[in-house]
């Protein structure tokens, strides 16, 4: 049975089923495992603030989309604490699949933890190793690439709807690289574009 602890300043933001609690030094005292979430601006700071609570019972897993370098530091004030520190990088949509969403992980304590979190958790979390940056630097070239044909994609068919050859476009790509269904691939791309740019302008921040 485990039991799920969430602190943030917002207490809208912890899910059902969780408790909250009101310090990292309360979290800490209360978790083995600690999965951080926080805008990249304060990972590191969100890691030295709990890490003075932290021992060798606990893993430190940071999901946070930075940089490879920020990982490096983030780790440094974990391992000196004694506390085994993951990264990882969150691979898809987690709205979609929840607790299962593809997870890549690496560092000191990235073995052990998929392994205990995919048979007792149900998560989905592939162990790249002890090597740290793997998981990071997956994330983030996965998004330079579909984030890079989202673009693509929004820009052909914003110009070449003008003159109204959109469809014309797509019947000669599909012609030439047969494999894709490239018209799936325009709704789904552009589709994806509309809606982010719709959580865009209805955040407050």
């Amino acid at each position: 049975m485990c039991t799920i602890r969430g602190l943030s300043g917002n207490p809208e933001l912890i899910p059902p089923g969780a408790t909250a609690v009101g310090s990292v030094e309360e979290l800490a005292a209360m978790v083995e495992i600690i999965f951080s979430t926080v805008v990249a601006a304060v990972a590191i700071k969100a890691a030295q603030d709990v890490a003075r609570y932290l021992g060798p019972s606990h893993f430190y897993v940071d999901l946070n989309s930075v940089s490879p370098a920020t990982k490096q530091l983030i780790g440094d004030a974990i391992t000196a604490s004694g506390a085994l520190f993951v990264e990882g990088g969150i691979m898809t949509n987690v709205a979609k699949e929840r607790h299962r969403v593809p997870i890549f992980a690496c560092g000191p304590g990235s073995g052990r933890l998929s392994s205990f979190a995919n048979a007792r958790l149900g998560m989905q979390i592939e162990d790249l190793g002890e090597r740290l940056g793997q998981a990071s630097a997956a994330k983030m070239f996965r998004s330079i690439l579909v984030k890079g044909l989202e673009a693509l994609f929004l820009e052909c068919f914003a110009a070449s709807g003008r003159f109204g050859v959109e469809d014309r476009v797509l019947e000669m790509v599909q012609l030439g690289y047969p494999g894709p269904d490239w018209r799936q691939w325009a709704r789904s791309f552009i589709g994806r574009t509309a809606r982010s740019r719709r959580k865009t302008c209805g955040r407050d921040d």
